[in-house]
């Protein structure tokens, strides 16, 4: 889905590294990254909010070799994704982001090229918003020890 990454899969794939993406819609559920380590080592990358996630998924794992943070959070031992939001000026994104009735975030469809991908043709924005993972918020409240 993020257009950065676009470039990449190719010369690891004819290097034949396993790659996949692993699915972030439940609070500190790491389940889908342990069915991937059984290929042995693992390297993770984060993009944004995913920092929380892949930090928490991979201490004390020894099959993980490195984390990779892309345009990302990065908040202290103990600090939460919403205390470093609540530090600094709300981005124009922030109007673009939308909940639905189980509590999952996800950026609005309508706003999704306008705010995420202005980058991108207006109908690749559509397929990268209707593929966009959503996360739950309470994964926002949650901090990495």
């Amino acid at each position: 889905m993020i257009k950065v990454f676009d470039a990449y899969p190719n010369k690891y794939f004819r290097e034949e590294y396993f790659i996949t993406s692993i699915p972030m819609t439940r609070t500190r559920d790491f389940s889908n990254l342990a069915r991937i380590q059984r290929r042995g080592s693992v390297v993770v990358v984060g993009h944004s909010y995913g920092e929380n996630v892949i930090t928490g998924a991979a201490a004390g794992n020894p099959q993980v070799k490195a984390l990779v943070y892309v345009n990302a959070f990065a908040p202290d031992v103990g600090e939460k994704t919403s205390d470093l939001n609540k530090k600094y000026a709300a981005p124009p994104i922030s109007t673009a982001i939308v909940s639905d009735a189980a509590n999952f975030l996800y950026i609005d469809r309508g706003k999704f090229h306008e705010f995420f991908a202005q980058d991108v043709s207006k109908a690749e924005a559509r397929v990268m918003a209707a593929t966009q993972k959503p996360i739950a918020s309470a994964a926002f409240e949650q901090s990495v020890n």
